[in-house]
């Protein structure tokens, strides 16, 4: 049981890190959360999530954790927007993202060592 407790913990915290981290204003690292190797991947994806809009552009630098938690709030089905009604990503799809970031993360790693 304190295993299962444990593994939940982990995953609970995973989560709220990129919850807090969304606006950008805790000035953490991408380091924090992930592998440094792993950058380029959070790039690609950048690219692939973005819109043609100035709006559904990832605002936050690269490097940060801001940046990260955009790209999952979209892998988790977000659509982008902020303000006039829409809400950044909450947990719920904060935690749904993860569960599609790490799975590709895998393949990604499983890829590079081909």
């Amino acid at each position: 049981m304190a295993k299962l407790a444990l593994a939940v913990l982990i995953a609970a915290l995973r989560t709220m890190q990129l919850v807090n981290a969304r606006s950008g204003t805790t000035g953490q690292k991408l380091a924090d959360a992930m592998d440094e190797a792993a950058e380029p991947l959070v790039e690609i994806l950048t690219r692939k999530l973005e819109g043609k809009t100035l709006k559904l552009k990832n605002p936050h630098p690269t490097g940060a954790l801001a940046r990260l938690a955009w790209v999952v709030g979209r892998l988790g089905g977000w659509d982008g927007y902020v303000g006039r009604g829409y809400e950044p990503p909450g947990p719920i799809a904060t935690a749904r993202g993860l569960i599609r970031s790490d799975a590709i993360r895998e393949g990604w790693r499983l890829r590079q060592d081909v």
